[in-house]
């Protein structure tokens, strides 16, 4: 796996979705959630499928403390 951790680390990808399938594959996720480029609730549910509920638990509440001080509508998922 070093030569997929490198090449994620080198490649400067234009399409998001596939700098998230490099990073899986090298086992680095929190790229992934953090990644403004792929919708709030594409990130979302892949936490959903691969984090545990305590992390999830501090993810949603960053994505929300980032939501409102931005003010991005797309949070109200989370916020009602």
């Amino acid at each position: 796996m070093p030569f997929i951790k490198s090449m994620c680390s080198s490649t400067n990808f234009r399409d998001p979705y596939f700098k998230a399938i490099c990073n899986f594959i090298s086992n680095n996720q929190n790229p992934i959630l953090y990644e403004l480029r792929i919708p709030l609730f594409d990130r979302l549910a892949f936490a959903i499928r691969f984090y545990d509920s305590k992390k999830l638990e501090t993810l949603f509440q960053n994505y929300e403390e980032a939501s409102k001080s931005k003010g991005i509508l797309g949070s109200l998922i989370l916020t009602g």
